[in-house]
């Protein structure tokens, strides 16, 4: 990354998850289907031994059980957030002040001032961000690479 918010203009896409369990798992083999894309590199779980195991069925080397510590890994560019949704706020934000894009499972948040909070949090970062169903809507999260060029999530927030 080089810079809060910005991706890498070559390469593919340095993406990591946060969550373990079902939606997590679309999240993940969303992005195995456009391999020159994006590149999952990192899973974080709180619950003792899931990020792990979702790890060794997905391939990724990097097993954090505090989501803070996987967002100061400085080549995440991007994270998905598959956790439950009274923590998708908070977890927006930190990772938007952390310089990463976000794609975030419905639903966005609880609250609109926590919408509120996520797209001000985002929009001084610079990052962008997407809330996504992830049962129709894989075609663009498994296509980041476009987002520096085509910006098939619509305009950046």
């Amino acid at each position: 990354m080089s810079g809060k918010g910005i991706m890498n203009t070559k390469g593919r896409v340095k993406v990591g998850i946060i969550g373990s369990q079902f939606e997590a798992d679309i999240h993940a083999e969303s992005f195995r289907i456009l391999p020159d894309e994006a590149e999952v590199v990192a899973v974080a779980s709180p619950t003792p031994g899931n990020a792990e195991q979702f790890g060794r069925k997905h391939g990724i080397a990097r097993i954090f059980t505090d989501y803070r510590q996987m967002l100061a890994e400085r080549d995440i560019e991007m994270v998905t957030i598959a956790a439950p949704n009274a923590l998708h706020a908070q977890m927006t934000v930190d990772a938007a002040n952390a310089g990463k894009h976000v794609v975030c499972e419905k639903p966005l948040c609880m609250t609109l001032e926590e919408a509120d909070l996520m797209i001000e949090t985002c929009r001084r970062q610079g990052c962008c961000a997407s809330t996504q169903r992830s049962s129709t809507s894989l075609r663009n999260m498994s296509r980041p690479g476009r987002w520096r060029t085509k910006g098939p999530l619509g305009r950046c927030i």
